[in-house]
């Protein structure tokens, strides 16, 4: 995993833990405004399937958009997927 994935998936973990439901298109704005750097719809959604498997991260989905299902304490996630 590079830095920016790692920086991607914390902003993503900060903007989505007000379980609020949110489009990707919301998401990667989000990012885009926090990094200064391009990421695509596709980049967005790679990352929350990683954060499912590799760190078992839920979230639902849906047509109104997505949505973590609890609250995640990132750093904690990020150490126990180390160990």
């Amino acid at each position: 995993m590079n830095i920016n994935k790692l920086r991607r998936i914390g902003i993503i973990c900060n903007l989505m833990n007000d379980l609020q439901v949110r489009k990707t298109k919301d998401i990667t704005k989000h990012i885009i405004n926090k990094t200064d750097r391009y990421c695509c719809k596709s980049t967005v959604e790679k990352d929350l399937h990683w954060m499912y498997w590799e760190l078992d991260i839920e979230h639902e989905g849906g047509p109104d958009g997505i949505k973590f299902t609890d609250k995640v304490d990132f750093l904690k996630q990020i150490e126990l997927w180390i160990q």
